[in-house]
């Protein structure tokens, strides 16, 4: 595997453009069982798990969450949660397929939807929901993605460090991006 730099970005000088080495694709790439149904929810159930232990207080935007708490039972079990991890690996999936497809942001269906999931997103404004809180969710992939890369023995050590910067710039382009959604611009 290379460092050399891709070249893929967006023509404009965008600062949400993904910039990945062709060796930091190949590691997301390695990194993702994007046919491991089991694992992808896993990975949705670890990554809303680091969420909920670093700021519990974002519980409040999953009343399924609240409501199976409450009722002493393991939200993870919730229907709606359920749901939820799957719809965020689903996300995490395309923006690895972004990455490899290798298309400018504007030509990617990626682009947009990350954009219009930021717009969804002002509707929670008034139960207190900011953009600032999606860092938290940047750090939990970041870190469950890190446990993964730790498993996986064909992975050297210094091709772990580098799948883990991969994937923290990957989480802050889906974050910059739906960011510019919630924000309008």
């Amino acid at each position: 595997m290379t460092g050399t730099s891709t070249g893929y970005n967006s023509h404009h000088n965008n600062s949400t453009a993904l910039k990945l080495t062709n060796e930091e694709v190949a590691l997301l790439s390695a990194t993702w069982k994007k046919d491991d149904f089991d694992w992808l929810y896993q990975i949705g159930t670890d990554i809303y798990s680091h969420v909920f232990d670093i700021a519990p207080e974002l519980k409040v935007f999953f009343p399924y969450v609240i409501e199976y708490e409450k009722a002493g039972k393991d939200w993870k079990e919730s229907k709606g949660f359920r749901t939820q991890a799957l719809r965020f690996v689903q996300i995490l999936g395309l923006a690895v397929e972004k990455a490899e497809s290798k298309l400018p942001d504007d030509e990617s269906s990626l682009h947009k939807r990350l954009y219009t999931l930021g717009e969804y997103h002002r509707r929670f404004a008034l139960k207190g929901f900011k953009p600032a809180h999606w860092s938290g969710f940047c750090a939990a992939v970041k870190t469950t993605m890190q446990k993964q890369s730790e498993t996986m023995d064909s992975l050297s050590g210094m091709e772990r460090e580098i799948a883990c910067v991969a994937w923290e710039k990957l989480s802050r382009y889906i974050v910059q991006r739906m960011e510019q959604g919630y924000f309008g611009k």
